[in-house]
């Protein structure tokens, strides 16, 4: 197989090596290279069938043109379509990015994050919570630059969350306006996000006049449990008229707990749900929710992140950027009878 060179795209195309370099490696832009020369270079290192070496184009620009990304948990539906969100944003900036799965093991994610830090990785983005603290101050200083989304708020790099308390605003006052002033709150409260909307469920429950019923807070480890722990709280005398649940998943397990019990959602039962999953508009009945807008965080993410690549951003004035949550109303809320 014959090796092509740039001299060889050169030679076709009538013109300098440099040139070619320039059109190739898209350097230089001080120096103007005219359209038609360009497609030229183009046009002559296509019929050669010239391929750029990935390798020695990091080695020269000192860039991979490729990004990491580690995910907590690929099962969990919004965080699986958070990466696929964040992978449309990074291609809209003309750049790859290579997925690692954590699955929830801090160990595996330490592994994955030390390895993306020292292979020519252009920049990191953490999503969800990720136990990687010690490894992320020691890279602080010479590491590539790293972003979080939806990560734990104590991780010393950049963050793109939610408004989680805003959030929890607007699921209450909708419910509180519904009728409702018995709510219950279920999630999993293993996770930093989850505690935080926890704290923004009672203080706000308190600031409306209402006192939170520690019995209607249940905490469950993963969706099965859910189911169990919500069927257990509706087949109690005392249940609450409406149940705010800290994700989707938790949510539809509610409603088939309660469809479990022949209860009607939402006639007997009023129920919340938090992320707006794209199961969330197919439950039956339809689920109301909080939306975290998954692509808005991912822009945002990968625009602090490309900005810190480029060194057009400071790491430590962009600490935290934070993005509106939005309510959307379907079918799993009613007025209270």
């Amino acid at each position: 197989m014959v090796n092509i060179t740039i001299a060889d795209v050169a030679a076709k195309a009538g013109v300098s090596l440099a040139t070619v370099s320039r059109v190739l490696n898209s350097r230089d832009g001080s120096i103007k290279i005219s359209e038609k020369t360009r497609q030229k270079v183009l046009q002559s290192a296509q019929e050669l069938g010239y391929q750029i070496n990935p390798f020695a184009a990091a080695l020269r620009s000192k860039r991979s043109g490729v990004i990491g990304a580690i995910i907590r948990d690929i099962h969990d539906p919004f965080l699986s379509l958070l990466v696929r969100e964040v992978q449309k944003a990074a291609h809209d900036k003309g750049m790859e990015m290579l997925m690692g799965h954590a699955d929830y093991d801090a160990h595996t994610a330490e592994r994955q994050l030390h390895f993306m830090i020292n292979h020519w990785f252009d920049g990191l983005v953490l999503i969800g919570n990720l136990s990687t603290h010690s490894l992320l101050e020691r890279s602080k200083q010479s590491g590539p630059p790293i972003v979080s989304i939806t990560g734990d708020s104590s991780l010393p790099i950049p963050q793109v969350r939610t408004d989680d308390a805003k959030g929890v605003h607007l699921a209450l006052d909708h419910l509180i306006e519904l009728g409702h002033h018995s709510i219950g709150f279920l999630g999993n409260l293993e996770h930093g996000g989850v505690r935080t909307r926890l704290r923004a469920f009672k203080d706000y429950l308190q600031h409306r006049g209402f006192e939170p019923d520690e019995s209607h807070i249940l905490d469950a480890r993963d969706r099965f449990t859910a189911f169990e722990r919500s069927k257990a709280l509706f087949e109690c005398r005392k249940t609450p008229s409406a149940l705010f649940c800290a994700s989707d998943q938790y949510a539809l397990s509610a409603i088939r707990a309660a469809w479990y019990l022949n209860k009607r959602i939402p006639d007997d039962l009023s129920i919340i749900g938090f992320d707006d999953i794209e199961e969330a508009a197919d439950s039956f009945p339809p689920l109301t929710t909080v939306k975290q807008p998954a692509r808005e965080l991912a822009i945002t993410a990968i625009d602090l992140l490309t900005g810190f690549i480029d060194g057009t951003l400071d790491t430590i004035a962009q600490s935290e950027s934070v993005v509106e949550p939005q309510l959307i109303i379907r079918q799993t809320t009613a007025t209270r009878v």
